[in-house]
């Protein structure tokens, strides 16, 4: 029986003794259009679906338009494989800004529910002819679903939708605060920190009327300036030049992270009178010796991992790498019987020995290859409650791979610093190897997926993140006095939905970025940008049409790179010396539709057009190519130079693009290359690179 059917739910109790009328739909997902799964019906109203390819989804016509209260999809589901990402589409049109993400849907051998409330995007508004239902990124994955739905909100549904409208309401006001502290003109100035072996040196200057109240204060880490209505005072200051010494630890706490600032009590209340500046010149700091390093080419790798023979990274003539480094997976709020203690400002941690040792075969041998190590720092949601709680950002939810870290919290914030001090201290010597770039988390400007933490507007995440950055930049700094952390971010520069709370436009993160660095003191910051095709299924970037040659781009691409570098050669974007800061093509690869020698050709081809794009921009130091060899678990994307592992092939085959790679910045490079003139269209490499200007 066709159960697609419009029918009137009566006298829903809504408010205590207000009624009103609302409608449903119930869906009939066997009667849908499925892409890349295979359906069938298994009686009493279930219906199978099985994964067959990457991009599974299934579209529904609702039969007639659905009223906005009919908001809530609701379905039973039993997957013992789980599903690693639900999204829903509502239309038409069937486009991004039109869809919720749902998260994973955990593994389920029992029958589960789930509701997913369409009016959650801010693009609802009713009026649903039609859904797309997409069940993750993984083929083989059998799941069956029954009693398909749309629906009212339940009361404790609507309940917290609308305790969910007064926080967001809650964090706007906050966001307000927060952009005010970033664009208002400070009476007073601190313009020095210097860190010395015992003291800290802070000097200023206090402007305005009146000479009572005022204060140098400090700030911590996990406080925000912004919104603090009480402040550590230190020091009283009157109007006019300061200069003053003060310990730099104080309760078995290193003062190395803290801001400094100036405050004034008005009629009993604190109000800020100055920008928070952090140190900045560390005389007192005694550096472990870095040796040198000077790459002679660009070309690096990304995907390592695992038991991969390292010796090969050798004969491709790679001399960048990034390693993933998992920093949940490195410590323990406790000490564990048998494992290393560790020791950080008065509290003993654990060290987690195997997730060492394993980073430190890579670390080492990169480093023993002459290879610089960039580390991409990420915080994953572990089981532990204790060390959940102290790592992880409180708003965090698992719809994300990878969270914020907690700086809520001193807890937090010494938690984090605990690990950081453990690796920059055991990756700057000769026994373990050197790290010597550090990636602070991944593409953040999609921070809802990579970097969650929770919903939230652009300048509350951004002041979270920037926090983090200068903290990794410290401890990185104690021991390495050239060290550089990088924001890492996706080619999305101005993508159509703008700023929103949990995606954000690179271009805004990076303007943010640039004005706390200059606010706040200056420090050795710089960019992992991953410029993927604008499909990541068609390698074919030269065709790329989403793009242009302006600071105002919607995406930046291998096609049109040279805004980046043009945007990084802004006097805005600039080193508080004119410098430009570095730039990493720390993420990018073309994919292969399959291993035929067509698809093989066509990621070759993209390759050396990439290579011959970014080979003339100066800020870019380095391009790590994603990845070494295929995953089985990247969404159906192919993008190693080896295929996937088969019988007796652990690492797979090397495909075409392998030797085009290795043959990059070498003698025969251009006999290695030149079968992608007429592929790319045109006759000579010297055609590729935009000339032009760029505003």
């Amino acid at each position: 029986m066709n159960v697609r059917a419009l029918t009137l739910l009566a006298l829903l109790l809504w408010g205590g003794s207000l009624l009103q009328a609302v409608e449903f739909v119930a869906l009939d997902p066997a009667r849908g259009r499925p892409h890349e799964l295979e359906m069938r019906e298994a009686g009493g109203g279930v219906l199978e679906l099985v994964m067959s390819g990457g991009d599974p989804f299934l579209v529904l016509d609702t039969g007639a338009e659905v009223a906005r209260d009919a908001c809530v999809l609701v379905f039973e589901y039993f997957c013992p494989d789980g599903i690693d990402a639900l999204q829903v589409f509502f239309g038409p049109p069937i486009r991004e800004e039109n869809s919720v993400r749902a998260g994973r849907l955990a593994s389920a051998e029992v029958w589960q529910p789930v509701a997913v409330d369409l009016a959650a995007s801010p693009q609802f508004r009713g009026a649903v002819r039609q859904l797309r239902i997409d069940f993750g990124t993984k083929s083989g994955v059998h799941l069956q679903l029954r009693g398909m739905q749309l629906r009212a909100p339940s009361p404790e549904e609507q309940a917290r939708k609308e305790s969910a409208a007064r926080e967001v309401e809650r964090k706007r006001a906050e966001a307000a605060l927060a952009e005010g502290y970033r664009s208002r003109p400070w009476p007073s100035v601190v313009d020095a920190v210097r860190l010395e072996a015992a003291s800290v040196l802070v000097r200023g200057e206090v402007g305005g009327g009146g000479e009572d109240g005022v204060f140098l204060c400090e700030v911590q880490p996990h406080e925000q300036p912004w919104k603090m209505t009480q402040f550590s005072a230190v020091a009283p200051l009157s109007r006019g030049r300061f200069e003053l010494a003060l310990p730099r630890r104080v309760d078995g706490r290193d003062r190395i992270c803290s801001r400094w600032c100036v405050a004034r009590r008005v009629d009993g209340a604190w109000c800020l009178d100055s920008a928070a500046k952090y140190a900045l010149e560390f005389p007192g700091l005694d550096a472990a010796p870095f040796p040198k390093w000077e790459p002679r080419t660009k070309k690096g790798m990304g995907g390592l991992g695992g038991p991969a023979p390292l010796e090969e990274l050798v004969e491709l003539g790679v001399e960048h790498v990034t390693v993933n480094v998992v920093l949940t997976q490195l410590l323990r709020m406790r000490p564990d019987a048998g494992a290393p203690v560790f020791e950080f400002e008065g509290h003993q941690y654990g060290a987690v020995t195997r997730a060492l040792e394993s980073l430190d075969r890579t670390v080492k041998f990169c480093s023993d290859h002459a290879m610089g190590v960039s580390a991409i720092l990420l915080v994953g949601f572990p089981r532990e409650a204790e060390l959940r709680g102290a790592m992880v950002h409180p708003e965090a939810c698992e719809p994300g791979i990878y969270a914020m870290p907690n700086l809520t919290t001193v807890e937090g914030v010494r938690a984090y610093r605990a690990v950081l001090a453990l690796l920059a201290r055991r990756y700057c010597s000769v026994e373990h190897g050197f790290i010597r770039r550090w990636i602070v988390h991944n593409e953040v400007d999609y921070g809802w997926t990579w970097t969650n933490m929770g919903e939230q507007p652009a300048a509350l995440y951004m002041d979270h993140y920037v926090r983090s950055l200068r903290l990794v930049w410290l401890a990185a700094r104690e021991r390495n006095p050239e060290a550089e952390v990088f924001i890492s971010l996706t080619h999305g520069w101005i993508p159509p939905r703008g700023d929103g709370t949990r995606e954000y436009g690179v271009r805004g993160l990076l303007e943010r970025l640039a004005d706390a660095s200059s606010r706040e003191g200056d420090f050795g910051w710089g960019v992992a940008y991953h410029p993927y095709p604008q499909s990541l299924f068609d390698p074919r970037a030269w065709n790329d049409r989403r793009v242009a040659w302006s600071f105002d781009t919607e995406l930046v691409t291998p096609r049109n790179i040279e805004v980046l570098d043009a945007f990084m050669h802004e006097g805005r974007m600039r080193t508080a010396t004119g410098g430009v800061r570095s730039v990493m093509l720390s993420e990018q690869g073309f994919h292969t539709a399959g291993y035929g020698e067509e698809a093989q050709r066509l990621q070759a081809a993209a390759l050396a057009y990439t290579w011959h794009k970014i080979r003339p921009l100066r800020s870019i130091v380095a391009f790590q190519y994603h990845r070494w060899v295929d995953a089985a678990d990247e969404g159906g994307l192919l993008l190693g130079l080896r295929t996937l592992a088969s019988p007796g092939k652990p690492f797979g085959e090397k495909k075409r693009a392998w030797s085009v790679f290795k043959a990059l910045d070498t003698d025969v490079e251009g006999e290695a290359t030149a079968f992608a003139l007429p592929v790319i269209g045109v006759d000579a490499f010297d055609a590729v690179p935009y000339r032009g200007s760029i505003r």
